[in-house]
């Protein structure tokens, strides 16, 4: 439905969703959150609807705790108590991270639960800000509002159904188990038995029937008792209440108060007439070492004692109307029953408030504290709570016995003790916060409170909660009293087959004690319910688990046998297992094993025959050794061999290739272009020989380029690879660089193919001939037919160039080999090609072909002279019917060379004059001063003022007589002045 008609793709985070929207004016985002899922809308409704401020106002907790329809004459609306299961759902969901899916799945259960799915659905999609932000004004929903839908819906009230959510999905299994502690049996005397207990969690003391008292301490392997302590008075001790901060005990015996301390175990204090005794469990005094105490007398009196500094003092009595026979202390309450009455009375008023009758023959009254309130037993099995103003603000509790021996709270369970059996019901007492218990245990309310186990024991009548820990006793032995562990809980529900209920049992556990250890089992079990959906083909929760908990593709796959066999569940299974891998391979937590998945997806592609589509994939990467091995096992010969070149084996690669290439094996999907393309990556060079020595009778072609592109090849050996084949070898040969070897390996292949009739390569030979030395080709001359001409004057080292040009024009009119001489020796000889040149006429008469080719010779002569030769000589020895027209480029060239030489003589005078003016301008410009001792440098005689003097440009002053020459100094031999 959202996906057909979306209008908006992303809602703003600021609207809050769940428990994700900030509190208490803290700063929100206005980053996006996106719109992609129909519980995004309902989401949205609820921050729109400001659910999270309705949910925590005061009147909607107490209407959730205790499912009232008005509170103080205000009613519940339906739409509270749908923001409220939005709520429940967010909050129990997100810590866990549990899928869009999941979420609206609880929602539907719930209004499935509560009978009030159609109308929930109606309360969202008339809601206009919703439909108008969410969905386009022409969509189904926007229009018609969902009506059809809703009578549909309706239709299903007729059902009374219980659906699972996270909150509600325990079921029926056994959450508590009883455990003996220590055996007594050998211990007690005759008719003796255990009457009650106290102590903690680690030392507990049992008290019996015959006044003794044995002391049990807990040890790593147990509880063993440590020693007893035997009472003079031997009758029975009813109470044992333990001060820890003040190391005593406080026991009564009969009607004697005995305060014993721990040190010593020894008696230090005791008091008569005592009917009962409490220890304040929730103490307002400033003294954290003051304990206060309630104590009950025979003479109808109630004691308010406080004892500091190891003395006792009775701060307050009350008179009541009989004997107390039950108790219980907290704060600056005393909760009491006295005479078919309970009545609660106020320490600090000194107020007594009467609560409700009873039938002392009928119910023995029983008191345990929960936190400020308290807990008694009542008529017909009920139990019934009041707080300390004496209000009873909850249903009561239905036990199934109206005999109740101990009554225990421990949050959140209730424990009832009858002679034979322990009872445990599951209650939540919400805090005066309540929003943390709310959060929790939002489906159980006070009226919801049910039996959650019974327990057979032994016959007794002791039952009591030491810091939390449950004990009980029979007359004969001590036994706790301790919740299975949440793993044999959830293990049971796994074999009943409830997964869904198994999951939720451990994330509610998860969410109130998270570790590391505990999250690493939450994994495992997701994988082995995991492991049971693709059991039952459930496959779309099996990948939902298998994904949340980042399962090890190597264990899914170790699920899957392989082969697989022809039936159609394990088809179904290797569908589920292509699709799940196909999901995973871009996942974070499957990076590492991507090598695997994609060789797992190879055999799940060749297995359905599609194997082309494997190797589209983005960034496929299989491990390439094992995919080959299994496509070449498979018949797809051609994709082995791809392969098994990513493997890094080429050997195996090119062996495929090969048996394809012959017939020996068969695959329609050969490509023989892709399969040239690679020989070119061939690394080692005898593989390539091999693969050149069996693919070149195929494609000789390309087997020659690749060997011209591989130089590092042996050429001795490719040379006795392709001598089967002269035409290939010459190929071969001729790309090679010329050497001696080269060129005589040539000759003997030309001199074949010529003496067979193929005069194709007789050009070719012409032009090695000429770069052959004259001993060479003087070896080569009588190898040469008679008929042969032209080459046996090539290889005649006695005659110059010259000679030879003129034989082959005026004897053989070979003008293409005449062109060849002068392109050969015009280097250092470039007069010769005026030999040539002189020769060819233009003939205007002859054919068209003909004349273009003697304008061809004549501008390739030119073009090889160059400007070696003068081109007045070229002008002389041109045919007087050359035209202009067909020496036009080499007059021009010839002009340009000549203003090019003229330009570049004008550039070097000017760069001398210039060189001239700045030597001059660099010469100092000093005085010359002529003394009578100055002498000249050249004649070594005295110079006098009446001596014609030169003053050189090389800083001398000498004779004029001595200058040999005009422009050259006689001391440096500098030149003086430039010439014109």
């Amino acid at each position: 439905m959202l996906s057909e008609t979306p209008t908006v793709r992303s809602l703003p985070s600021s609207l809050g969703f769940g428990c994700f929207v900030a509190r208490n004016g803290a700063s929100y985002s206005n980053k996006a959150t996106p719109l992609q899922h129909i519980w995004d809308v309902v989401l949205f409704f609820y921050s729109s609807k400001n659910g999270r401020e309705l949910n925590d106002a005061p009147v909607r907790k107490l209407s959730q705790s205790f499912k009232l329809e008005n509170v103080a004459g205000k009613s519940i609306t339906s739409k509270q108590i749908l923001l409220t299961t939005i709520e429940n759902i967010v909050s129990s969901h997100a810590r866990l991270r549990r899928s869009k899916d999941a979420q609206w799945k609880a929602f539907v259960s719930a209004a499935m639960n509560e009978k009030k799915l159609p109308a929930w659905l109606r309360i969202i999609f008339r809601t206009r800000y919703v439909v108008e932000m969410c969905y386009n004004s022409w969509s189904y929903v926007a229009r018609t509002g969902c009506e059809e839908l809703y009578t549909l819906l309706e239709g299903l009230h007729k059902y009374n159904v219980e659906l699972p959510t996270m909150e509600d999905n325990a079921g029926n299994i056994e959450l508590f188990e009883l455990k003996p502690c220590c055996e007594f049996a050998k211990r007690l005397n005759r008719d003796e038995q255990i009457n009650t207990i106290g102590g903690s969690s680690s030392q507990i003391f049992v008290g019996t029937s015959q006044g003794r008292i044995f002391h049990v301490k807990k040890h790593p392997k147990g509880f063993k008792v440590a020693g007893n302590l035997e009472l003079q008075i031997k009758r029975e001790i009813r109470q044992i209440e333990f001060a820890s901060a003040l190391d005593i005990l406080l026991v009564l015996c009969d009607n004697i108060l005995f305060d014993i301390g721990l040190d010593s175990f020894e008696i230090l204090t005791s008091r008569s007439s005592v009917q009962c005794v409490t220890v304040n469990s929730n103490p307002i005094v400033d003294d954290a070492f003051c304990l206060q105490t309630a104590v009950a007398t025979t003479s109808k009196q109630i004691h308010i004692c406080e004892r500091r500094n190891g003395k006792t003092e009775t701060i307050q009595k009350l008179s009541t109307d009989g004997i107390v026979s039950a108790m219980a202390f907290s704060r600056l309450t005393v909760c009491f029953a006295s005479n078919g009455m309970y009545s609660i009375y106020h320490v600090d008023t000194k107020a007594v408030i009467p609560l409700f009758p009873f039938d002392p023959q009928a119910v023995r009254p029983h008191l345990c504290n929960i936190e400020t309130d308290f807990l008694m037993t009542g008529v017909d099995g009920l139990l019934i709570s009041v707080t300390e103003q004496g209000v009873s603000t909850r249903p009561p509790m239905v036990v199934p016995t109206t005999s109740v021996n101990a009554l225990v709270y421990n949050s959140p369970y209730v424990y009832i003790r009858s002679s034979e059996d322990i009872w445990i019901m599951r209650h939540v007492f919400p805090h005066r916060n309540l929003i943390e218990t709310y959060f929790i245990y939002v489906f159980y309310s006070f009226e919801d409170a049910r039996i959650s186990q019974s327990l057979k024991t032994e016959e007794g009548k002791v039952l009591c909660s030491l810091d939390g820990a449950i004990f009980a006793a029979s007359n004969l032995n001590l036994f706790t009293i301790s919740m299975t562990s949440v793993e044999k809980q959830a293990d049971v529900l796994v074999s009943h087959h409830k997964y869904e209920e198994a999951l939720a049992l451990y994330e509610r556990s998860l969410s109130q004690h998270f570790d590391d250890d505990s999250l690493s089992k939450f994994i495992t079990l997701k994988k082995t319910i995991a492991f049971k959906y693709l059991e039952e083909l459930s496959f779309e929760k099996a990948a939902e688990l298998l994904i949340s908990c980042e399962m090890d593709p190597e264990e899914v796959v170790s699920q899957f046998p392989w082969p697989p066999t022809e039936n159609k569940e394990d088809q179904e299974k290797y569908q589920f297992l292509e699709e799940y891998l196909l999901h995973i391979r871009d996942l974070r937590f499957a990076s590492a094993s991507r090598p695997f998945i994609d060789s797992c997806l190879l055999r799940l592609f060749v297995l359905k025959g599609d194997a082309e589509s494997i190797f589209s994939l983005d960034d496929y990467r299989p491990n390439h050794s094992e995919g080959a091995a299994f496509l070449e096992e498979s018949g797809y010969y051609h994709y082995a061999a791809d392969m098994w070149l990513l493997a890094g084996e080429e050997g195996k690669a090119w062996d495929i290739w090969r048996r394809l290439f012959r017939g020996e094996l068969k695959d329609d999907r050969l490509e023989h272009d892709k399969v040239l393309e690679h020989m070119s990556t061939i690394k080692e060079q005898h593989l390539l020989l091999e693969v050149i020595s069996w693919m070149i009778a195929l494609y000789p072609e390309h087997c020659i380029k690749v060997i011209r592109n591989t130089p590092s090849l042996d050429k001795t050996l490719v040379k006795r690879l392709l001598s089967g084949d002269a035409k290939l070898l010459r190929v071969y040969l001729e790309g090679l660089p010329l050497t001696d070897e080269i060129a005589r390996d040539l000759c003997e292949i030309y001199i074949k193919e010529m003496s067979n009739g193929d005069t194709s390569s007789r050009h070719r030979f012409r032009r090695l001939l000429l770069k052959l030395s004259p001993s060479d080709r003087g070896a080569i001359y009588n190898r040469l037919p008679a008929n042969y001409g032209v080459e046996r004057l090539l290889c005649d080292s006695s005659q110059s160039a010259a000679e030879i040009l003129d034989k082959v024009v005026t004897t053989y009119h070979d003008y293409d080999a005449a062109e060849l001489i002068c392109s050969h020796f015009s280097p250092t000889q470039p007069d010769i090609c005026l030999n040539l040149l002189k020769y060819i006429e233009i003939d205007e008469t002859s054919d068209l072909g003909s004349l273009a080719d003697a304008e061809a010779r004549i501008s390739s002569l030119l073009k090889c002279m160059g400007d070696a030769v003068d081109s007045r000589k070229v002008i002389d020895v041109l045919p007087p019917s050359v035209g202009i027209e067909q020496v036009s480029d080499f007059l021009k060239r010839s002009v340009a060379n000549i203003q090019k030489e003229q330009q570049v003589a004008q550039s070097k005078v000017a760069l001398l004059e210039r060189s001239v003016k700045l030597e001059k301008a660099s010469l100092p410009n000093k005085k010359i001063v002529i003394e009578d001792k100055t002498i000249c440098l050249v004649c070594k005689e005295a110079i006098s003022s009446s001596d014609t003097l030169s003053y050189l440009r090389t800083g001398y002053v000498i004779h004029s007589k001595c200058m040999k020459h005009e422009n050259l100094c006689p001391l440096t031999n500098a030149i003086l002045t430039i010439p014109e």
